[in-house]
């Protein structure tokens, strides 16, 4: 497509995030599936309102949408400027 763009999908691991993904997959774009990292032992309570994607979770979603178009997964902090820049680097 000679309008493809690379796009930063947050929370593309699942839901609605995902859905997002695979119809930029479909119209052509490169997508970045970004999560925030799941770190070792947390606990899904310490998010109150949503479980976690974890890294094999995004594994896994990149591989499902992967037949789509070229589509690759980071983990991502929004809350984190540095973790924010390193997720756009990698999306272009």
């Amino acid at each position: 497509m000679a309008n493809a763009r690379a796009v930063l999908v947050t929370g593309g691991a699942r839901g609605i995030g995902r859905g997002i993904a695979q119809s930029f997959l479909q119209a052509g774009h490169r997508v970045m599936i970004a999560d925030l990292p799941v770190l070792a032992g947390a606990a899904d309570s310490e998010s109150p309102h949503y479980a976690l994607a974890t890294a094999a979770e995004r594994d896994a979603t990149v591989a499902e949408l992967a037949r789509f178009g070229d589509v690759r997964s980071a983990a991502l902090d929004v809350t984190d400027a540095e973790s924010c820049e390193s997720a756009v680097q990698a999306t272009l």
